[in-house]
């Protein structure tokens, strides 16, 4: 209903420079509200767990960019990365007020900033109950590639990024946001690695290692779990905001399906095991740069409780690694390790092929076999009249119709056949 020039919810142009179409004004009153009454909707009226706010860094105040206002055209001049980039008060100020709107009706919803500043800014969020995205692509991306310059993985753990506070990011390894780690070792992997599916596959779950086995909240990125390669960049290098292609049938492929085991396994020994990723448990990472040629590990010791994460960064050649083991190797067993590998445990040392990685943990950790046979009973599932009938215990339940609508509820449906899906497995089911 403005004119941009006088309009008093958005600037002409942004006094920051991540902006994206329209930039609102955020000294403007009526804006604060808007966002408040729209989280509040949305925590209310659909009880959503929480959100992850984008472009944090265009949420300060006009001023606090230390850009050029020029009134009559409604914009703003001087703007810099460094300026957007520097320490802001005001962001952390806006963040905070937003979360106090949310906690009057959900105290404990997820708040999650996509911030992306420094440490000094994020820590002080943080503070405040509030997490922050932590974008460790390059690094993921420079590993599976197999080069080493870049590759500083310890970020996955809150204090080893820049003295973050502990459990106060989300980091990844993909996103959105950034290129597909198989879709770049394609382009650029080193040799060995480039046009090597079965390479690739595992040094992708290699990465899926260091981050799951390091403390803290970490994304899995849909399907980077078998390993999706399509590109998310447009030719012009921005972003590609396109639906993202499911290619069901990389699973078809055993390493692509072995590295989604991979990731199975790794959070299952998560899910497993919350005493050794909980605050306090004594964490000792050794996945930067200077961890390549001798092998990268993560101990994790909780009293009598340890846990072993060992990756073989190089690109050609066995390698037998020193592993800081507090006990004998006889009182370690394997939890998981990349498909196809057979690690071999000796004395203070494990021996894996090029890319590969293990985690062994004591007597006390939970096996990965018994943490399936948990989680995956058996059921029976077939049709009755206007009922679908489920036998057996289960964990997860989708429901839908031939036409794919989801349909809430066993019970009073009309004759017709229902995709059934328990725990992961379909069933078609005819019910008369």
């Amino acid at each position: 209903m403005y004119d941009i020039d006088r309009n008093p919810f958005y600037n002409g142009t942004a006094p920051h420079s991540y902006s994206v179409l329209n930039d609102w004004n955020q000294d403007n009153q009526l804006v604060q509200q808007q966002f408040k009454d729209a989280l509040i909707y949305w925590l209310t009226s659909y009880n959503v767990d929480g959100f992850r706010f984008d472009l944090v860094k265009g949420l300060g105040s006009n001023q606090s960019y230390n850009a050029t206002y020029d009134q009559s055209p409604n914009t703003w001049s001087g703007v810099t990365e460094d300026k957007t980039n520097a320490y802001n008060a005001s962001r952390v100020a806006r963040m905070k007020e937003l979360h106090d709107a949310m906690r009057t009706v959900k105290p404990d919803a997820y708040f999650i900033n996509e911030d992306l500043a420094g440490a000094k800014e994020e820590n002080e969020m943080s503070e405040d109950n509030e997490t922050n995205w932590a974008n460790i692509n390059n690094a993921s991306c420079q590993f599976a590639m197999g080069w080493q310059s870049g590759s500083n993985l310890n970020r996955f753990y809150a204090p080893l990024d820049d003295n973050r506070i502990w459990g106060s990011t989300v980091s990844y390894s993909e996103s959105h946001d950034e290129e597909r780690m198989a879709y770049k070792c394609e382009q650029w992997g080193n040799t060995g690695i480039k046009g090597n599916v079965a390479m690739t596959m595992r040094r992708l779950g290699s990465v899926a290692a260091m981050m799951l086995m390091s403390p803290g909240a970490h994304m899995i990125w849909q399907f980077q779990e078998f390993g999706a390669d399509e590109t998310t960049k447009n030719s012009d290098g921005s972003n590609n905001t396109s639906p993202k292609k499911v290619v069901w049938n990389y699973l078809n492929d055993p390493d692509r399906a072995g590295l989604k085991q991979s990731y199975s396994e790794l959070c299952a020994i998560r899910n497993g095991n919350p005493q050794m990723f909980k605050e306090g448990v004594t964490t000792v990472m050794s996945c930067d740069e200077s961890n390549w040629a001798n092998g990268r590990t993560i101990k994790l010791s909780n009293g009598t409780d340890e846990l072993y994460c060992i990756v073989n960064p190089n690109i050609t050649g066995s390698k037998a690694i020193d592993v800081p083991f507090a006990k004998d190797a006889a009182q370690y067993h394997l939890l998981s390790a990349s498909y196809g590998v057979e690690p071999s445990l000796s004395g203070k040392s494990v021996t894996l092929p090029a890319g590969a990685y293990a985690v062994y943990g004591t007597a006390g950790m939970t096996d990965i076999e018994e943490i399936i046979d948990d989680v995956t009973p058996q059921v029976n599932v077939y049709g009755g009249i206007g009922e679908i009938i489920i036998e057996g215990d289960y964990r997860e339940l989708d429901i839908f119709n031939i036409s794919g609508q989801r349909i809430r509820g066993t019970s009073g449906l009309p004759a017709t056949i229902y995709i059934v899906i328990v725990d992961g497995t379909s069933y078609k089911v005819v019910v008369r």
